[in-house]
């Protein structure tokens, strides 16, 4: 079994038994680590194709000898990284509804929190055609300006 792109949003895997899903577990949990961050340093950030941040994290990956699929896989179906000061951790899918839970919690016990959307589709899912909160003020002036 090829385990090159377990790190995938749309990674999907067939074992001929249960053995092999045992090991491919294995292999994926000794690639793996938790890492704990104070909450206050943590941000999230777009990443688009062509990016200053996509340069910048596909050197930082480089030198740490990761896979170059990580930050394409990223770009494609999140967009987001995570940034703790001068760290960058791509955002994996499963990762989004943690992500809004905690800005949730934190609203539900009185504590200050902003969340911005826009660019929402008629299901109120992102519809990944503005990114950034630069793309989302640069859009805001092109319609105020067409207006």
């Amino acid at each position: 079994m090829s385990e090159t792109r377990v790190f995938a949003d749309g990674y999907r895997g067939v074992f001929q038994n249960q053995e092999d899903f045992l090991k491919c577990l294995n292999s994926i949990g000794r690639n793996s680590f938790w890492e704990r961050k104070i909450s206050k340093n943590l941000r999230l950030v777009a990443i688009t194709s062509g990016s200053k941040v996509e340069e910048e994290l596909r050197q930082m990956s480089a030198d740490a000898g990761l896979d170059e699929d990580i930050i394409a896989d990223t770009i494609i179906n999140t967009g987001l990284i995570l940034k703790i000061r001068n760290q960058y951790y791509p955002v994996r899918n499963c990762a989004i509804k943690s992500i809004l839970d905690r800005a949730e919690i934190v609203r539900e016990m009185g504590l200050s929190v902003k969340t911005l959307t826009w660019d929402m589709d008629n299901d109120g899912d992102w519809a990944k055609h503005v990114k950034g909160v630069d793309d989302y003020l640069y859009d805001l002036e092109q319609k105020k300006s067409n207006s």
